[in-house]
């Protein structure tokens, strides 16, 4: 009984000490962790605006696609949302402008080689960029599940920009 004991305070002992270490490692790194999220959004950010000035906005929406919403110092606000593909995750920005798409940027996307990864493309951004709110976000033929659902989140991004005030 007495080693039971024993080994149980040993273990509570080691635990605390280790559970120290930790909050200490974790108390002298907060800062530099949070300044590389915050410079790997911005490295993504300047996809589409090069030169802009970026704000975090707080929201709520309910679709739950929108991850983050940024205005930018021109008046568009850019969404970063994250959908199912076909065969796994994408996540993308889209800006919005004058309630049209001013800018599309994949920020990462692992589809069917071909023909998924076409949302990728130059051509694709092109293609949506100028979509107004009250039109239908362009789809690709063979990948139209993919394209399908960036179009259910590009819908989520009107919506909210809606409440947010944006033109």
């Amino acid at each position: 009984m007495k080693r039971i004991i024993y080994l149980a305070c040993f273990l509570a002992a080691i635990s605390a000490i280790a559970g120290g270490i930790l909050a200490f490692v974790n108390d002298m790194t907060y800062e530099r962790i949070n300044e590389m999220a915050i410079a790997s959004e911005k490295e993504n950010l300047v996809k589409i605006y090069p030169s802009g000035a970026f704000e975090e906005v707080t929201f709520s929406e309910d679709s739950g696609l929108i991850e983050k919403v940024f205005k930018v110092d021109n008046g568009a606000y850019i969404y970063k949302i994250s959908v199912y593909g076909y065969k796994d995750y994408v996540s993308y920005l889209v800006a919005i402008k004058d309630d049209t798409i001013d800018g599309f940027a994949v920020i990462s996307v692992n589809d069917t080689p071909g023909y998924g990864m076409r949302i990728d493309e130059p051509e694709y951004a092109d293609l949506l960029k100028g979509t107004a709110v009250n039109e239908d976000v362009p789809l690709i033929s063979g990948v139209t599940i993919t394209t399908g659902n960036v179009a259910k989140g590009i819908t989520a991004a009107f919506t909210l920009n809606d409440s947010l005030g944006g033109n």
